[in-house]
């Protein structure tokens, strides 16, 4: 059991695969994105729930930027536009190349 214990921690905690990072990362931009916004623009808008805050950051990270749901304080603007539009294209190269790398990888060993 401790020998498990100890390949888990290994394998997950100290020594993350490449997928499982740019997944957790997803997940803390989101979490960050989605609370941010709501943090700002709830108060002048009330309307706004979870899931627009949701869909305003997926649009956002993917550069897609359909205008439906826009940050109108300088809080949401800089603090959370901002660095999602940043963030947004970093991610979404490291996504691509993890999916990359690990199809060529399927690929070599198919090979072999």
């Amino acid at each position: 059991m401790q020998l498990l214990l100890q390949r888990f921690l290994r394998g997950v905690v100290l020594q993350p695969s490449m997928a499982l990072r740019a997944c957790l990362l997803l997940a803390a931009v989101l979490a960050y994105g989605t609370t941010g916004f709501l943090y700002f623009e709830l108060p002048g808008n009330p309307e706004l729930s979870w899931s627009d805050a949701l869909w305003y950051c997926l649009v956002t990270l993917t550069t897609v930027g359909y205008g439906d749901y826009f940050p109108k304080t300088a809080g949401g603007r800089y603090l959370v536009g901002v660095p999602l539009l940043m963030l947004g294209v970093g991610l979404l190269g490291f996504m691509l190349s993890v999916v990359a790398t690990t199809l060529i990888s399927a690929r070599n060993k198919e090979a072999k």
